[in-house]
């Protein structure tokens, strides 16, 4: 009499709620239990309406299930529902942050007692790596401790789940153990960032841009930071690295997540600025001049000019600190064409370093206010941090 359950997720909880009018708490236990359950996943996974609002329904129902299946009675579909409520939590986008993540790691821990790995591998393994992704996130506590929670959480799920019998599953799972690799504030600087590059490259073999492309960038993404910020190796090539993984992640990004774009544009433009350090050491004029270029294009396309500044007075700085003023009046005209006209009248203090660098006048400095002095003068100092954001 219920029918079947239909595909879109309203319609789903349409029909669990009906089926709720039939199998009530007092009649049908086993199977109004089921259908919270299932009901507070349909909400969990609902596309639209309110975020924090589908997840507290999801939470109710949740709990609305644990009354009849108790660990007691129900200890499978008990741990299920507890790994359901943890979900639920870790997701709220609403209350206290901390407690929602400390509500959800309780819920992990408890179905772990029941779905071990000997008896419940697969579920044991998901749950784990739920587990570290609550560790990850929780903004309370001793970081470090956290973090080296959710990599053992991470590495203890990898035993079961193999790149050849879950391969999604372990590419997001040594995704998320790279991500908590490179956060570690403890240990060997170097080698935690090797092992989080081991981890994307890993992931990488299976997530690929074409079957599954915005894990792909968003993998592309992290990898490139990675390699921005390894310390060991050669740094030249460990920033053509990082651009190159930048680059790829860049046009998924614009069609996926547009709010994410800025901030890549940002991060491409002072990795390139601080590659031109090593080129230019290299005498390599004319990737210098190709990287400068491509960093004023980024900067001009992050839509805040105040943020977009700093990235563009950066890459003057270390041309002009290194005594090139030619190429930075090259590179001027390029950028009064390339940058917004709002972004680019700004480069004045640009045009008066030239100036200086070129005639060596003393007066061409005199003749300045103080405050315009001091912004031309950090031009001219080498590996100044006052144009960084």
């Amino acid at each position: 009499p219920l029918g079947l359950k239909p595909g879109s997720k309203q319609s789903a909880i349409e029909w669990y709620e009906r089926a709720l009018k039939t199998w009530t708490e007092a009649d049908f236990p086993a199977q109004w239990a089921t259908t919270q359950d299932n009901l507070g996943n349909a909400y969990q996974e609902l596309p639209t309406g309110d975020r924090g609002e589908n997840l507290q329904r999801a939470i109710a129902c949740c709990e609305a299930a644990l009354r009849v299946r108790t660990e007691a009675d129900f200890p499978a579909q008990w741990a299920t529902t507890q790994n359901n409520l943890g979900n639920a939590y870790q997701e709220l986008p609403t209350g206290d942050r901390g407690r929602n993540l400390q509500r959800a790691i309780a819920c992990y821990e408890a179905a772990l007692r029941v779905t071990t790995e000997a008896d419940f591998p697969a579920q044991w393994a998901a749950t784990q790596n739920n587990l570290g992704n609550a560790y990850v996130q929780l903004p309370t506590g001793d970081r470090g401790q956290n973090l080296g929670r959710a990599i053992a959480c991470y590495e203890a799920a990898l035993r079961v789940m193999t790149e050849a019998d879950f391969p999604v599953d372990w590419a997001g799972t040594q995704s998320n153990l790279g991500n908590a690799i490179e956060a570690l504030p403890t240990g060997d600087r170097g080698r935690n960032l090797q092992r989080a590059i081991a981890c994307y490259e890993a992931a990488l073999r299976v997530t690929t841009e074409a079957d599954f492309p915005l894990d792909w960038a968003r993998t592309q993404n992290n990898l490139g930071s990675a390699y921005q910020e390894l310390p060991t190796g050669d740094r030249g090539q460990n920033l053509q690295r990082a651009i190159a993984c930048f680059e790829g992640a860049l046009p998924i990004a614009r069609q996926a997540c547009p709010w994410r774009v800025d901030g890549l544009l940002r991060r491409m433009a002072r990795t390139r600025t601080e590659c031109v350090q090593h080129t230019l050491l290299a005498g390599e004029v004319s990737e210098t001049r190709r990287q400068l270029e491509a960093a004023l294009a980024e900067a001009g396309q992050v839509a805040d000019h105040e943020e977009a500044l700093p990235l563009v007075l950066r890459a003057f700085q270390v041309v002009l600190s290194s005594g090139r003023p030619q190429l930075a009046g090259e590179l001027l005209a390029t950028a009064r064409e390339v940058l917004p006209h709002a972004l680019a009248e700004r480069l004045f203090v640009v045009e008066i370093a030239v100036n200086y660098l070129t005639t060596q006048d003393p007066d061409v400095l005199d003749r300045l206010s103080p405050e315009v002095r001091e912004a031309v003068e950090a031009l001219l100092r080498p590996e100044d941090g006052g144009w960084d954001e």
